[in-house]
């Protein structure tokens, strides 16, 4: 067990808790936004039918400030997955479902997909180069480049070709998530207050408000069933 200092005292959660940075409350606004975008891509996993596990978002964050992720949403992995064109799009569509859901129910959107790799944008922008660059399932069956990151992002930078190809994949993406979101916005408004409300949400809480919402909603007018 670690000891320190001249008495040797044991160490405590106090202590390793001093050690950390200090946090801050995240402003309810800014909460609220954060809920709202995880909610955006809870529901696209439902209607996509990906193998999502939870979802979470932090009311603290690091007081040093910079950019810091609000939420996330863990999808589980499948042993063996087929890839195909269809998986790819659905893939680009589940993550840019979070900004789409800032705009349907927020009126609009912030910068929490964007900004450091590993974001939602970054990681929908390389799905896209793949499948049009190295995959030859987009707009043309040449093999340009291995699917590596930084191959691809060479290419994006070097070819305008590539960068119209893949801004229309995102569009037409980013178009179809906001219809989905729009098709069940109940549900995603459910999601979110669920999660300002327990910071969690687990497949069980999605599938509950997906039934919640259907039983609700059943033969009204512009109703769109899973």
């Amino acid at each position: 067990m670690m000891k320190f200092g001249v008495s040797e005292r044991l160490v405590s959660v106090s202590d390793l808790n001093a050690t950390l940075p200090p946090t801050v409350s995240v402003p309810a606004a800014m909460l609220r936004r954060a809920a709202v975008h995880e909610a955006g891509h809870v529901i696209a996993a439902v209607v996509l039918d990906k193998p999502f596990e939870f979802a979470e978002i932090r009311d603290e964050v690091d007081s040093a400030g910079g950019h810091q992720s609000l939420g996330v949403v863990r999808i589980g992995k499948t042993p063996i997955t087929e890839i195909t064109v269809q998986s790819l799009l659905d893939e680009i569509c589940f993550l840019l479902a979070g900004i789409a859901a800032e705009e349907a129910i927020l009126g609009n959107r912030s910068i929490g997909s964007g900004g450091t790799r590993g974001s939602d944008l970054h990681l929908a922008t390389l799905v896209a180069l793949r499948l049009e660059a190295s995959y030859g399932l987009g707009g043309g069956l040449a093999f340009l480049g291995g699917d590596g990151e930084a191959e691809l992002i060479r290419l994006l930078h070097a070819s305008q070709a590539i960068r119209e190809r893949v801004e229309i994949i995102l569009a037409e993406q980013m178009a179809r998530a906001r219809s989905l979101i729009e098709d069940h916005r109940g549900a995603a408004a459910r999601a979110a207050e669920e999660l300002l409300e327990g910071k969690r949400i687990t497949d069980a809480d999605a599938e509950r408000l997906f039934t919640a919402t259907r039983a609700c909603t059943q033969g009204l007018p512009g109703y769109s069933a899973m």
